[in-house]
């Protein structure tokens, strides 16, 4: 048995690991699982009929797994613990329809839940969902003032959506304010942009990284520098919090001041201890900084090549650092991308705006006028809106107030 070291924590707050890690287990579906499904289809909801609606595509059921996947011998099962005081086993990736009978059957052919005993059975429901393009990017619906929608009403799938959803809208509703995140500074920004500019297509919106055109800038290690600054313009994090923030941003702007102004000699013995650690030597005097850009280089190897005292810092300030250096060049060259997009968003759109506008497409204007963009970033990153439509809406917007 193996056990995953844990490493960090979901919160910046958290200093240590708090719970004791227990294991999960993996199990296999087998062909004697697969005859038992296929000889019961007949009664799972979802191929009689009875239930119509399109799944969430990355959590099919067993059944749709043994059907459309028809050529595998075996299907991967996790089996997760449900707490630390409790021996209820979660099955993840046995999601199903069938009658409990049948559940047992299914159960007992894996090797491993020969004498499994259900606690709770498996089940099917059907939901619908309100539609989000009637909502403003706070989530409050346009129709209906105070009524906020937020979770897999909206047409989401995922828990981790939800929550995103819910946040944004209490936030929203507790202050009196719209709380409204970019796309290019949360996810949470992506996702609610998408539903709310965009629509749910055929299936539930799932949030992923491929759909975030800043995602180098969305990376979880920087989740606070990018967010925090925003929960304390709202209140809604601790003074105490913020200042611990304030902390950690000082120790990394002045280990990157460090880093640039500690340099590194190309002696002998400098070279000779670049060799020891099968690195190119130095041919010049170099900075700390520009060392640090080597791929090979680590945090870790500075002591052994400077002969300068190094800084005692935390390792989440240390990566930090290293990612703030290492990919400088990206980062500031999405930056820009950044504040190009910012600007756009600055270029509001009037509410209830026609778009019959000489030089955009009735197809365009139709687009335009469903999905109600807020302001041209908004506009330029809806399916079918061209170049050339933004720059024609942008001109007739100007034109507007200049008028």
């Amino acid at each position: 048995m193996q056990s995953d070291l844990f490493v960090g924590a979901f919160s910046f707050s958290v200093q240590e690991n708090p719970l004791k890690q227990i294991d999960c287990h993996i199990a296999y579906t087998n062909p004697e699982t697969h005859k038992v499904i296929q000889d019961n289809l007949h009664q799972s909801p979802l191929f009689t009929g009875q239930i119509t609606g399109t799944g969430p595509r990355y959590c099919p059921s067993i059944e749709d797994k043994i059907v459309r996947f028809a050529d595998r011998s075996r299907h991967l099962l996790f089996l997760e613990p449900e707490g630390l005081n409790t021996d209820r086993i979660y099955i993840n990736g046995l999601s199903t329809s069938l009658p409990s009978d049948v559940q047992d059957s299914i159960l007992r052919t894996i090797k491993g839940l020969e004498n499994v005993k259900v606690i709770q059975y498996g089940y099917a429901v059907e939901y619908d969902y309100a539609n989000p393009l009637d909502l403003h990017h706070s989530l409050e619906h346009k129709k209906v003032k105070g009524l906020y929608l937020a979770g897999q009403i909206n047409g989401t799938s995922g828990y981790e959506e939800a929550a995103a959803q819910g946040l944004i809208a209490g936030i929203s509703a507790a202050m009196g304010t719209p709380f409204i995140l970019r796309r290019d500074e949360a996810y949470i920004g992506v996702l609610i942009d998408d539903l709310v500019t965009k629509g749910v297509g055929g299936e539930p919106y799932r949030m992923f990284s491929s759909r975030a055109e800043h995602r180098l800038l969305l990376r979880e290690d920087n989740a606070d520098r990018r967010l925090t600054p925003k929960g304390h313009e709202f209140g809604i994090i601790t003074e105490d919090r913020w200042l611990k923030f304030q902390e950690k941003l000082q120790r990394i702007n002045k280990a990157k001041e460090w880093c640039h102004k500690t340099m590194i000699s190309s002696n002998k013995e400098s070279k000779k201890r670049f060799i020891e650690l099968g690195l190119s030597p130095l041919k010049n005097k170099t900075s700390i900084t520009q060392l640090l850009r080597r791929p090979k280089i680590q945090w870790s190897m500075l002591e052994y090549l400077s002969e300068a005292i190094i800084p005692e810092l935390s390792a989440e300030v240390i990566e930090q650092v290293m990612t703030d250096i290492k990919y400088e060049g990206y980062l500031n060259r999405e930056r820009k991308r950044s504040r190009n997009t910012e600007k756009l968003s600055k270029i509001k759109i009037p509410l209830n705006m026609d778009f019959n506008i000489p030089g955009i497409s009735n197809e365009v204007a139709e687009r335009l006028r469903k999905a109600e963009p807020i302001n041209i970033a908004t506009a330029a990153t809806l399916p079918g809106i061209t170049p050339a439509a933004i720059d024609r809406l942008v001109i007739h917007l100007s034109s507007l107030k200049s008028i």
